[in-house]
């Protein structure tokens, strides 16, 4: 276990979250867009991501795109590409009705030769404040169930690089895993599941 105090840790935070191979886990109030948008790519990688967080400025509707994929079908593109072509050059028989078939066929493939499915490596948790002035404040970050954060470090770029802040960073199996169970107790005690 060691400790920084200071400006810049993203070298300690988010540059190590940015190479994870298998898994993420953030619990974090304020996270900023640009980083939001990183931890859906990793979810979209393959990465298992697990976001604990508060509502600010509508940050939730990132992961909530994120939970969406849309991905080029190649087979269906090139049907629908090329099935126009064909249909009309046989009825007109002519060059020019075929280039016009295909040029409709590769419209019809980029608006339409996708598919869509569920992200399911992008679990997200919002607790909105309550009346009772409940809210996520607490700073963790566990990565490859290898290294962990914690600290008073936001995901937001001045969190990162320009305010002073003070984390301590855990390397070792036994306090990666200690602090990866405070992640997963705080985890099952919110009951607010976006998605």
């Amino acid at each position: 276990m060691r400790s920084y105090v200071g400006s810049g840790v993203g070298p300690y935070v988010i540059e190590k979250i940015l190479r994870a191979e298998r898994r993420v886990l953030v619990c974090c109030p304020y996270i900023s867009r640009e980083y939001a948008d990183n931890l859906v790519e990793l979810s979209k990688r393959g990465v298992q991501v697990w976001v604990l967080t508060s509502d600010w400025k509508g940050i939730f509707r990132i992961f909530e795109r994120g939970k969406i994929v849309r991905e080029r079908d190649f087979t269906k593109s090139i049907v629908l590409a090329v099935l126009p072509m064909l249909v009309s050059s046989a009825i007109v028989f002519n060059v020019q009705s075929a280039l016009l078939g295909l040029a409709v066929g590769i419209g019809l493939a980029y608006k339409y030769g996708v598919k869509f499915y569920e992200n399911t490596n992008l679990k997200v948790k919002v607790l909105r404040r309550t009346d009772s002035g409940e809210f996520i404040h607490a700073k963790i970050y566990v990565i490859d169930d290898e290294y962990a954060v914690t600290g008073s470090a936001n995901l937001t770029y001045e969190g990162m690089w320009k305010n002073t802040e003070h984390i301590t960073v855990y390397e070792t199996a036994e306090e990666v895993m200690r602090v990866k169970s405070d992640f997963i107790h705080l985890w099952t005690q919110v009951r607010e599941t976006v998605f």
